[in-house]
């Protein structure tokens, strides 16, 4: 926009309370610069980014009243400053080192699951979710949604491009019932050369988090592993999909529930595109998605063009099956860790290296019988079988 436009604009928007812009801090100085403070303004960042400090700063200088609207919360423009300062702090010791990506990840990992130990109160569960809360140094709540929110925005600042991930939890009652809870992990895009890794992984930090121990049980899963933690219930939409082994299971996923299965559909699409957005280069040699991109304004029902075409249900599957099933070995993990602690406390002995990898096997093969069945069952008779003895043995 040049000069006199964006001057025309302030101009129009002089009497407005306030003015709300998204995703662009340039324009925000601008505007701040020529309007008067009694005009509130408002910023809408992207989640997915990482922003300037240095303008964020200045922003600050200018006018601290700034609102600043990230995801589904509100804060001001000290506090978000505040937070996001503190997240780069935690990852600034690996930032220029040679460390891999799978290493970095493994890294802020374990910073995210030993952040404070899992506490809720139902009377405070703003608390324990928001990303701008639970660093406060006067709360001591955090659940499922507070460390997903963490290593997101962790991984942001090594390049590893992860969302967040709806599952459900259950509890069995005495009377036999089953107790369903919303819950949160993260998926994450992995593409390392050194370890030959290029894949999807579900990461569950709740579960690992425990700051006497050293856990890595529920991180770099497999989505058809992850199917296999003792709490998530089956039928918990992109898990599904994402996790099915065979393209008669795939199908089977997508037809199961005729009410919701665009919508599930729409947002596995969207974590793959998002995570891979090479795909692209497959998906546009196909007329369907090329009459479904054209679209404007979709709707959800639009999906329908999509699944009702079998070469592109066949190219997605085989897109799934391949980047969904590269598992990752206890003895990558390993290795993986050994390098961080060399590379991270330049004087460590082999000594103190065996002892920590020794804590880790115990750690982890303990904590594996706790989370881990041997199966589950779909309701026709599909199974997701996942032997306990294979995961044990990463960590013996």
């Amino acid at each position: 926009m040049d000069s006199n436009a964006l001057k025309k604009q302030v101009t129009d928007k002089l009497n407005i309370e306030s003015i709300l812009l998204s995703d662009n801090l340039e324009k925000a100085l601008e505007i701040r610069f020529r309007t008067p403070m009694t005009t509130k303004l408002k910023i809408k960042l992207n989640p997915n980014k990482l922003y300037n400090m240095y303008l964020l700063d200045k922003l600050y200088v200018l006018d601290d009243t700034i609102t600043i609207i990230y995801g589904y919360e509100d804060v001001s423009i000290s506090k978000y400053i505040e937070v996001m300062k503190k997240i780069d702090n935690m990852v600034e010791p690996i930032i220029n080192t040679n460390l891999s990506i799978l290493e970095k990840y493994i890294y802020v990992y374990h910073l995210t699951t030993h952040f404070k130990a899992y506490k809720e109160e139902d009377y405070r569960e703003d608390d324990a979710l928001s990303l701008f809360r639970i660093f406060d140094y006067d709360n001591d709540l955090i659940v499922c949604g507070g460390f997903s929110k963490i290593l997101f925005e962790l991984c942001k600042r090594i390049n590893i491009k992860n969302q967040l991930i709806k599952a459900s939890t259950y509890d069995i009652s005495e009377e036999g019932y089953k107790k369903s809870s919303p819950h949160i992990r993260n998926i994450s895009r992995i593409t390392d050369t050194k370890y030959n890794i290029d894949g999807i992984y579900i990461n569950d930090s709740t579960w690992d988090n425990d700051i006497n121990k050293e856990l890595f049980t529920t991180a770099l899963l497999t989505p058809y592993e992850s199917l296999s933690v003792y709490d998530t219930n089956i039928g918990t939409g992109s898990h599904d999909l994402l996790s099915a082994q065979s393209y008669d299971e795939f199908i089977y996923q997508l037809d199961k529930d005729s009410i919701n299965n665009y919508v599930v559909f729409k947002q596995t699409l969207n974590y793959i595109l998002y995570l891979y957005p090479e795909i692209l280069d497959i998906l546009n040699n196909i007329p369907s998605y090329n009459k479904f991109n054209s679209i404007k304004n979709k709707t959800t029902l639009d999906y329908k063009i999509l699944l009702s075409d079998d070469k592109f249900k066949y190219r997605i599957f085989d897109f799934i099956y391949d980047k969904c099933n590269k598992r990752i070995s206890g003895k990558i993990i390993i290795e993986a860790i050994i390098n961080i602690l060399k590379t991270i406390y330049k004087d460590i002995s082999q000594d103190e290296i065996e002892q920590y990898i020794e804590l880790v096997h115990k750690d982890n093969y303990e904590n594996y019988d706790k989370l881990f069945l041997i199966s589950k069952e779909y309701d026709d008779g599909y199974y997701t079988e996942y032997l306990s003895k294979e995961r044990n043995n990463k960590f013996k």
